[in-house]
């Protein structure tokens, strides 16, 4: 923080999506917070945060870390260093509209409100809380963390019968991010020679997205992917394909094969 202004940089990261550790520490050293997310919400990639918060801990400085795709895949726990965390409900199937900050006690001091008022709330926030929605919020995360080891088998299975359909197919693609320390839950998957877009708009009965929720209607290059040094043409042809509870493997099945179908054809036209 200089002068009033806030300066961000932002750390490299390798083909994986994966934080540069060496490049992270000598950045931190003239740092007021470091934020990196556990999990990657569009290639899935598990980043090293308790390595990260070791970083944290030897300089001193205050780790946020986005937890929302991470709670109900990976272990996240408070005692690695972790000063902030950054939780959102409806993406471990929790009532939509509420999210949580977790905060070491003696680091609660740090949060600014964005509203002024709400004694009750240490001043943190004003109004009260929707208590339903509270409710469901925690039962989503006690859930979560009872369903966590199955939701990953089921997924990696899921996510491992979609690319064997793609294989059989005969179907060339690249998975994009580390092929092992990711999130069952989460496939990013480029078709080289296939505009994604071109892709999705053929493909209007299966839910697929070419980025982050986040960036819907962007027509920008994922700057994920950028950040990773692909090309342009593959990161022009991913796109994001989700397995959670609700899917099953006639679900995975139908998908692939309709995927398959339409990359075909569309690499025929192309030539």
């Amino acid at each position: 923080m200089k002068e009033g202004r806030t300066v961000v940089t932002t750390v490299p990261v390798d083909e994986d999506g994966v934080v540069d550790l060496d490049a992270l520490s000598e950045l931190m050293v003239t740092a007021d917070l470091v934020s990196v997310m556990t999990v990657n919400n569009e290639v899935g990639t598990i980043q090293p945060i308790e390595d990260i918060g070791a970083l944290c801990i030897g300089q001193g400085v205050p780790l946020h870390t986005d937890a929302a795709q991470a709670i109900g895949r990976v272990p996240v726990d408070m005692e690695t260093g972790i000063t902030f965390a950054t939780l959102s409900s409806h993406k471990i199937y929790g009532p939509p509209g509420i999210g949580a900050i977790c905060a070491q006690p003696e680091d609660i001091s740090l949060l600014k409100p964005l509203m002024s008022g709400g004694g009750q709330e240490r001043g943190l926030r004003p109004g009260t809380l929707p208590t339903p929605l509270c409710v469901g919020f925690g039962e989503a995360c006690a859930l979560a963390v009872r369903e966590r080891e199955r939701d990953a088998e089921q997924a990696s299975a899921l996510a491992e019968s979609f690319l064997e359909h793609l294989d059989t197919a005969g179907v060339v693609y690249a998975v994009n991010g580390s092929r092992d320390e990711r999130v069952a839950q989460n496939l990013n998957v480029s078709f080289d020679g296939v505009e994604a877009e071109a892709l999705l708009a053929r493909l209007p009965s299966v839910a697929l997205s070419t980025g982050s929720a986040c960036s819907s209607g962007a027509i920008r290059p994922s700057k994920v992917l950028t950040a990773m040094g692909l090309d342009g043409d593959r990161v022009r042809s991913a796109v994001r394909i989700g397995f959670g509870r609700g899917t099953g493997p006639r679900d995975v099945h139908d998908a692939a094969a309709k995927v398959a179908a339409v990359v075909t054809a569309l690499r025929g036209q192309s030539v």
